[in-house]
């Protein structure tokens, strides 16, 4: 196990229960998909997972990955204007304690721009860059330091529709390639079938963690076309079952 939590809530001093207490246990190396209605608690739970918030007192996490060794990428890329990509993405190394040359820092943020096909745009700024590009960037900024674990939330919510199945389909690419743990926030049960080998279902707030759903019958291997297979319509109907099961009821 590299990260679990017993009875782990949140309740915000406002007195909303942002999360009812549950229990998980993740193994290294897995991916982590987080759905469930707006509101519920899904990117609260990433943050106390990646240490940016703090669950309530009576709740235990447990967490067994290297200190530093995580990285978060947001729904807005969140660049530096001034910064080229190349730039935004060795920030992350000069803010690493053990930062190293300027030298060596150019040639681990080049690597991580090419791995997420941004070889030709190192020198572009922001201002230069298309939305999919831009969180290719932050993505690259996230991956350069060599994560063990990477929390992303709703990182492409705000792209077309073409331009997301890109970048599911890259992520996922990365994950088998470099491996570590991925928590994933999504609102699209189709884009957490088609990344993730485990899915987390929340109930409406404050949330509850209704089901926990491995995809072991999909392969490995997943392009948008996996979406044609029975197989994978099969899991999308089972996560949308649990949701439909477990939402408030409409006004």
């Amino acid at each position: 196990m590299i990260l679990g939590g017993r009875a782990l809530r949140k309740t915000f001093a406002s007195e909303l229960r942002a999360l009812a207490p549950i229990d998980f246990a993740v193994e290294r190396g897995e991916f982590v998909a987080l759905v469930g209605p707006s509101g519920c608690g899904k990117s609260t739970l990433l943050r106390i997972l990646a240490g940016l918030d703090q669950p309530d007192e009576a709740s235990s996490l447990e967490n067994r990955a290297n200190p530093g060794r995580a990285s978060f990428v947001f729904q807005e890329a969140a660049l530096l204007p001034w910064r080229s990509a190349l730039g935004n993405v060795e920030l992350a190394i000069e803010l690493d304690a053990k930062a190293a040359s300027s030298e060596a820092r150019r040639f681990r943020a080049r690597d991580a721009l090419a791995r997420v096909g941004l070889a030709d745009f190192a020198a572009r700024f922001p201002h230069e860059l298309s939305g999919g590009m831009k969180m290719r960037v932050s993505l690259a900024r996230a991956l350069v330091t060599d994560p063990e674990l990477l929390f992303l939330d709703e990182p492409f919510g705000a792209l077309d529709e073409f331009t997301r199945l890109d970048l599911d389909e890259d992520l996922r690419s990365l994950w088998r390639e470099r491996g570590g743990t991925v928590f994933f926030v999504t609102h699209s049960i189709e884009e957490a079938v088609l990344l993730a080998d485990r899915v987390w279902v929340f109930s409406s707030r404050p949330g509850r963690l209704v089901l926990d759903h491995r995809l072991a019958g999909l392969p490995a291997e997943r392009k948008r076309e996996l979406r044609r297979d029975p197989r994978y319509r099969q899991e999308v109907e089972t996560i949308e079952a649990a949701l439909a099961r477990h939402r408030e009821p409409r006004a």
